[in-house]
């Protein structure tokens, strides 16, 4: 066995590996080149990760079946990257690399060989064997051909490797855009004038094939050509950069989004950037985004967000590791698209708890990856306040700050007291001020915003008379009452069930509601404005993303004169008619069990605050406007905000003075503790003091979709975090009814 290699394999999906495989008689592949292996009894494509230690001479090792590529699917600081990634976030390579791809390992899809440009521009068959002559022929003649049709074994890694043929993975056809036609020395007879036009046209330099890829005549001109060999047609390869932008990361507040922007890309420009990412939260904002950059920058940006097709997202994906893409927009994915190692990276509304990946691990944060991604070129993220893990680094000296003047003009404020409106008015969802602010906006031919971070028409119903909630009996959670739909739905297990006439326990026809979501906020605007056209926003009225697109086209056409949600409705304010907006409850976010609470509320009403275009009116219904989040977001003071809010978080040793792993334990049996116990006593193992673990404790919702939870907490510094992210990992992948999941730095602790 001296002469074998042996490699680790890892997959994106269960068991994700890494899994030992024997490679004889060849080179060991770069990491992250694909290969074609056996797990179990069937064949399954896998990624190569880094060499491992040789397995004792009496394991048996399967073989590799075949080496797939002839470059890695990722580059090799990428590679490092999804590595980091596993390590911080405490998953693994596998299940990274499953986030990073924009298509399945086994996508259905046969590799394609192209002519190189650097041949097509000069080809010379001399020197080819007759076997190498042929496939080229075939090659050059039908544009392009699939990998699996050109067969002849070693052949195409020969041509591979002389710089005669390109292989683009999952490929129908290559890139359009990145094709070039190339007059041939050949003769032969006339081809008609469509031909004879992109001969003339090539015989001038290299021509963009999507030049003749308009119409189908010309597509079958150029065929024509490629089988006569009149023409060459080779995928072009751009260079790497020459020379990296300056390094540093910087954060750039105050003035509008739109400004924030600007200056984030003449900063990066400055810096020397060639090659940009830019971030966005959400996906819906990206083409708007892409405009804006595209007219400051002045040349093209690609996009890349989850609502395009799979596809779609590789085409992009495959442009960027050929070169011929060096502009992006796009949501937290994009971090993994393989852009030039120098590529600047520009993280706007860096606060967003959507850069937050929290469906699947890696459970990562799009904004600490960059700060990874970004180490050697330039970082800019933009805020209308930092986060205050980012305000801590500018405090540190690590990120340079830069403060825009505010445009347009000052929002004009009002803050309602509702224990005085309790009062007088009795316990109402529109205060007099709200509801007048409401009738005078759509009086004055204007439009308004109202927003309640709350779904449903009421949070819970309790009876009257035994003092009992309607819960889920699956879930330690009141059901929310959907007047629309006549149901209670669980939000945690979407269990729906009919409200019922009594009391389930007591019998009594005592049930009420209590307090008040999107829906009934919606009913109240309602009622008060009569014909008014009130559009609900939330992941309830627009729950795909045909619905949500319908309905913001509806809103950029006048279709609503008012528009009342969550938070998703803040995207309103984008629009220069609305120009009075209200926040139906400042205290919904306050009173969550979230050290982050504060935070958030100070950031909803800054945004809603943020200078308008034209004037705004904006009113913030609370019970508590003393407290010094509604208090310094009113002021505009973000430092005294952060001042008060940061010794807090050091005082109870909370972000950014530690790092924090959330690990959940999920069993159906009711006995759990007893793992529990077992699992925290092993992190107390992993975890030597003054790092500190906290619990087991039941979890804030103690109990979901029949489950039984319960939560640890710990408390470290990343590279002690990072030094455990295999044992923590081992945790989530152990066997049996135990479920364990773990979040490195979460957003939410419920």
């Amino acid at each position: 066995m001296a002469h074998e290699k042996f490699i680790d394999a890892h997959f994106t999906r269960p068991p994700f590996g890494p899994l030992t495989y024997r490679l004889e008689g060849e080179d060991a592949p770069a990491p992250g080149t694909r290969v074609e292996v056996e797990l179990g009894n069937k064949p399954a494509v896998a990624l190569v990760g880094r060499t491992p230690t040789r397995p004792a001479p009496h394991v048996k090792i399967k073989p590799v079946t075949r080496v797939i590529d002839y470059e890695p699917i990722f580059p090799p600081f990428l590679w490092e990257l999804l590595a980091y990634i596993s390590r911080r976030y405490a998953a693994s390579v596998g299940e990274t690399a499953a986030v990073a791809l924009p298509v399945p390992l086994d996508f259905k899809r046969d590799d394609v060989l192209v002519l190189t440009a650097e041949f097509a521009a000069a080809p010379d068959l001399s020197g080819l064997s007759e076997e190498e002559r042929k496939l080229v022929g075939d090659v050059w003649g039908a544009g392009w051909l699939s990998a699996k049709a050109a067969g002849r074994g070693g052949v195409v890694p020969r041509l591979y490797g002389q710089n005669i043929l390109a292989v683009e993975p999952y490929a129908v056809k290559p890139a359009i855009d990145d094709l070039l036609v190339y007059a041939a020395p050949t003769e032969g007879k006339k081809l008609g004038k469509l031909g004879a036009a992109v001969v003339a046209a090539a015989a001038n330099g290299p021509v963009p094939a999507g030049r003749f890829w308009v119409n189908a005549k010309e597509r079958n001109a150029l065929r024509r050509l490629l089988r006569a060999r009149r023409v060459a047609m080779g995928l072009v390869s751009k260079s790497p950069l020459e020379k990296p932008p300056e390094a540093g990361a910087t954060i750039i507040t105050g003035g509008d989004g739109d400004l924030r922007l600007e200056e984030a890309l003449r900063v990066t420009r400055e810096a020397g950037a060639t090659s940009v990412l830019v971030l966005v939260p959400e996906m819906y904002r990206v083409p708007a985004v892409r405009r804006r950059c595209e007219d400051v920058w002045g040349e093209p940006f690609a996009s890349y967000y989850s609502e395009m097709s799979a596809a779609a997202r590789w085409e992009v994906f495959r442009r960027c590791r050929r070169g011929t893409v060096a502009r992006v927009v796009g949501t937290r994915s994009s971090l993994f698209l393989p852009l030039p190692r120098d590529a600047a990276i520009i993280v706007t509304d860096e606060a967003d708890n959507a850069y937050k990946q929290w469906e699947r691990a890696p459970y990562y944060n799009a904004r600490d990856v960059s700060a990874v991604r970004a180490a050697g070129t330039s970082l800019v993220m933009t805020a209308a306040a930092p986060s205050l893990e980012t305000y801590a680094r500018v405090l540190s000296g690590d990120v340079r700050r830069r403060r825009l003047p505010a445009k347009g003009r000052k929002v004009e404020l009002t803050l309602v007291d509702m224990s005085k409106v309790v009062a007088t008015e009795g316990p109402v969802i529109l205060s007099r001020a709200l509801a007048r602010g409401l009738q005078d906006t759509l009086a004055g031919g204007k439009r308004a915003l109202v927003v309640v971070n709350r779904r449903g028409y009421v949070p819970y119903i309790y009876c009257g008379a035994c003092g009992r909630s309607l819960a889920c009996d699956r879930c330690d959670v009141a059901f929310t009452y959907h007047k629309g739909e006549e149901v209670l739905r669980c939000h945690y297990c979407m269990r729906r069930e009919p409200l019922p006439r009594r009391c389930p326990y007591c019998g009594k026809e005592k049930l009420a509601g209590v307090g008040f979501g999107t829906e009934k906020l919606a009913a109240e605007i309602r009622l008060l404005l009569g014909d008014a056209r009130v559009g609900r926003v939330d992941s309830d009225a627009l729950r795909t993303p045909a619905r949500a697109r319908s309905f913001w086209e509806v809103l950029a056409a006048g279709g609503h004169d008012v528009v009342a949600g969550t938070q998703m409705a803040l995207r309103a304010l984008d629009y220069a008619d609305i120009t009075f907006a209200a926040l139906a409850n400042a205290d919904t976010a306050m009173n969550l069990p979230d050290f982050r609470a504060s935070e958030r509320t100070y950031r909803t009403i800054r945004r809603m605050l943020q200078p308008s275009a034209a004037s705004r009116r904006v009113l913030i219904q609370t019970f508590h406007p003393g407290h010094y989040a509604v208090a310094a977001a009113a002021a505009d003071d973000y430092e005294a905000f952060a001042k008060r809010e940061l010794a807090f978080r050091r005082r109870l040793e909370l972000p950014p003075y530690t790092h924090l792993v959330n690990v959940v334990v999920v069993e159906r049996k009711a006995a759990v503790s007893a793992k529990a116990d077992e699992i925290a006593a092993r992190l107390r193992e992993m975890f030597a003091p003054p790092a500190t673990v906290l619990g087991p404790v039941p979890a804030p919702v103690a109990r979901a979709r029949g489950e039984r939870r319960w939560q640890i907490l710990v408390k470290a510094e990343l590279g002690e975090i990072e030094s455990a992210a295999g044992e923590l990992a081992a945790l989530v992948r152990r066997k049996g009814p135990t479920t364990v999941k773990v979040d490195v730095d979460p957003y939410e602790l419920f």
